[in-house]
């Protein structure tokens, strides 16, 4: 079962949109994928068992202001709620069983866009995770990454076949909302950076430099000798000197979007951690007024005046 954010907003918008079908836009229940539930029939177009709903829906990945999309829908029948049932009268195998569509029912009011507390969770299969917004706290893991607490919710037949609902707190890392790349990047080499500082025995990283017991490192990063780089977690040449009054770092030595000045760049090994870092995440793009799309990244490149194309 694949459960998607796109899913869930098309098909709130198709509901939001075709009110003469769907009246009581509160007594439905999606589970994220393929299945809906009802208290009552959907009165389908020319009483048929198969319908096609349309709607503009907008999508971060796409860049037109809103796309088309359409929702299929198929009525498989009624189905009977009863927990002593391992199956419902439905013959359809699409249908799930008593106790798993009652799952699906209790998790409605944290999925559901037209009840207001929804919008400070995020939903994810049977997990729902507290946004931290509006003040809302969340622990700094670093790297560009935070804590969210939330809980998860499963329903399951107790004895006397009583229906139970299950709920556990739940802790899972999310990358920080609204980040930009540029504070990520600095954020992922301050971490790198200071797990290396703060070593306390002698390892060789896989970097190719040294970690002297007890040693430490001064307040700005970097060294005099060639073999000691940035925060000391790696080796290569010394950067080339500046003429500017800026600094990258600030007084504590890590990296700060706010300080980096215009001639600023990354060294070889810097990039390679900032690769492995971002590879495979989805970046929302929003600098051209009226449009926002998102891409998946694959892998860094060279500035583009380093690039060479074979002919």
């Amino acid at each position: 079962m694949v459960f998607s954010d796109e899913n869930r907003a098309i098909f709130w918008k198709v509901v939001a949109d075709h009110p003469t079908i769907f009246a009581n836009k509160f007594a439905v229940a999606f589970d994220g994928a393929h299945q809906l539930y009802t208290p009552y029939r959907l009165e389908f177009p020319e009483k048929r068992n198969s319908m096609r709903l349309e709607a503009d829906v907008p999508l971060a990945k796409d860049s037109r202001e809103r796309t088309p999309c359409a929702v299929s829908f198929q009525c498989v029948g009624p189905v009977l709620i009863e927990m002593r049932r391992t199956r419902t009268n439905n013959l359809d195998e699409r249908v799930l069983t008593p106790i798993q569509i009652l799952d699906i029912v209790c998790r409605q009011s944290l999925t559901c866009p037209f009840i207001d507390n929804a919008a400070n969770f995020y939903s994810w299969k049977s997990s729902c995770y507290r946004i931290p917004i509006n003040g809302a706290l969340a622990l700094d893991l670093e790297g560009g990454k935070e804590m969210w607490t939330g809980f998860f919710s499963s329903a399951h037949v107790a004895s006397g076949w009583k229906p139970l609902l299950n709920i556990d707190v739940a802790h899972t890392a999310f990358y920080k909302a609204k980040i930009s790349m540029v504070q990520f990047m600095c954020d992922v080499l301050n971490e790198r950076a200071g797990a290396y500082r703060n070593q306390s025995s002698t390892t060789r990283s896989s970097y190719g430099s040294t970690t002297q017991p007890g040693r430490t490192y001064g307040a700005t990063r970097g060294g005099t000798a060639s073999s000691t780089g940035r925060g000391g977690y790696h080796t290569y040449p010394p950067r080339t000197t500046h003429q500017t009054p800026q600094r990258h770092e600030d007084s504590s030595g890590m990296l700060s979007p706010s300080t980096l000045y215009k001639e600023f760049s990354l060294s070889n090994h810097e990039m390679k951690i900032l690769a492995e870092a971002v590879k495979g995440i989805k970046i929302r793009i929003s600098h051209r007024k009226g449009a926002v799309r998102v891409y998946r990244v694959n892998s860094l490149q060279m500035p583009a005046d380093q690039l060479t194309w074979v002919t």
